[in-house]
């Protein structure tokens, strides 16, 4: 089976932005969804923006103590066992810059972040 969605702002969906930290919620979000209907994912295929938030979402729930009711009900904290990433950006400094200038910082904020 495959299970795909529109996350806010891209698609069918309304809205105009998402982040990365978004794009990473909601990814964890359907994928604890639809294993009960489904069973464990087999893969996560991401384009784009969303190769960044699947490696961030990886890197959050490895960080996230985990309960006794979630370690049986997730037979893993991963939330795949394979990944496929189409074009992922490879520099964040390009994601940053476009977030200095969507939010009117300069120079000094784009250094500070990146």
């Amino acid at each position: 089976r495959v299970v795909t969605f529109d996350h806010r702002g891209h698609g069918q969906t309304d809205g105009n932005d998402a982040s990365i930290v978004d794009f990473a919620h909601a990814t964890l979000a359907v994928v604890d969804a639809v294993r009960p209907l489904f069973g464990p994912a087999h893969a996560i295929i991401a384009h784009s923006m969303g190769g960044a938030a699947v490696t961030y979402a990886l890197a959050s729930r490895l960080a996230e103590p985990e309960t006794r009711m979630e370690r049986a009900l997730r037979p893993s904290k991963m939330p795949a066992s394979r990944f496929v990433f189409i074009a992922p950006p490879t520099d964040v400094r390009d994601f940053v810059h476009g977030f200095v200038g969507h939010v009117g910082g300069g120079e000094v904020l784009e250094r500070a972040i990146a």
